[in-house]
């Protein structure tokens, strides 16, 4: 189910600092949807590029945040399929 609703998605919603390196990031970037994330996250900050959505530090900045990912999102600025084919996989790992 978690593929469906992300497939509907207009980003993925990544709040949480204490996470490794969270498998959600990179199956909704697979499913070539946005992820707006903390910027403080212990693992999975390398999957946050220009390509791939919005980073925030905290509740200060977040609602600037979204502000620029909707607006990236809507000009089609935002590649998250393309990064990770280009990536991510067996063949660059």
């Amino acid at each position: 189910e978690f593929f469906k609703y992300t497939r509907q998605s207009q980003f993925l919603f990544l709040p949480q600092v204490h996470d490794a390196s969270p498998r959600v990031i990179t199956q909704a970037l697979a499913l070539d949807v946005p992820v707006l994330m903390n910027k403080n996250i212990i693992g999975g900050w390398k999957y946050l590029t220009d390509q791939t959505g919005e980073g925030f530090n905290d509740i200060h900045d977040l609602q600037d945040s979204i502000q620029r990912l909707r607006e990236n999102s809507a000009a089609g600025a935002y590649h998250p399929r393309r990064y990770v084919d280009e990536n991510c996989g067996d063949q660059i790992s």
